[in-house]
């Protein structure tokens, strides 16, 4: 996901932080994609809503 897909999602930056517990300045400093592990908990909070990229599978738990 980009970060301009998971601000439409939450519809505002600030929402999107507030989401993800941190503040709206330390959303703002993300480039073009959020952090893989930020990918990542968006997917879960989001329930598959938002997807993270691919690159960011090797962060994920496995359940074995």
């Amino acid at each position: 996901m980009t970060k301009d897909q998971a601000i439409a999602h939450f519809g505002t930056q600030e929402a999107l932080a507030r989401a993800l517990d941190m503040t709206q300045g330390s959303v703002s400093l993300w480039r073009d994609y959020p952090p893989p592990m930020r990918q990542l908990q968006l997917e879960a909070l989001t329930k598959g809503a938002l997807k993270s990229e691919p690159d960011c599978d090797k962060f994920k738990l496995s359940a074995a």
